[in-house]
């Protein structure tokens, strides 16, 4: 009998971690991302902060554009789905990015220009 390895899922911290760091390659020379602490769970005791929160911030052409980073089999709590939506309010983009590419493609479809190509295997949201 043939053995399957069990397919890898990284922690969310690492995804959002790897998706920051190929977008500051990728994005324009006047655009800037930024991570907003708080992933996997954490209880953030920052004055400031917002539960809820998304975990990316692109600034770019005066504009914010927010990232929530959510591993495969996961979703929005009631928090999220709050603030996704105070966000929207206020015309500012935001989508559940679930690998690099998703982020690429959510980038793209708002108008940000990126250099590269991903090369990763392309997964779907279902939570934009």
């Amino acid at each position: 009998m043939k053995h399957t390895p069990a397919k890898i899922i990284p922690r969310e911290r690492a995804l959002q971690s790897a998706i920051c760091a190929a977008l500051k390659l990728m994005l324009p020379p006047d655009a800037r991302c930024f991570a907003i602490p708080g992933g996997d769970r954490q209880v953030t005791l920052t004055p400031g902060y917002v539960p809820g929160t998304p975990d990316l911030i692109v600034i770019w052409g005066g504009r914010a554009i927010w990232l929530e980073v959510k591993r495969e089999g996961e979703y929005l709590s009631d928090k999220q789905r709050d603030i996704h939506a105070a966000i929207q309010e206020c015309n500012c983009p935001v989508s559940v990015v679930r690998s690099l590419n998703d982020a690429v493609d959510f980038l793209g479809a708002v108008g940000v220009p990126l250099a590269g190509k991903t090369g990763l295997p392309k997964t779907v949201s279902k939570e934009r």
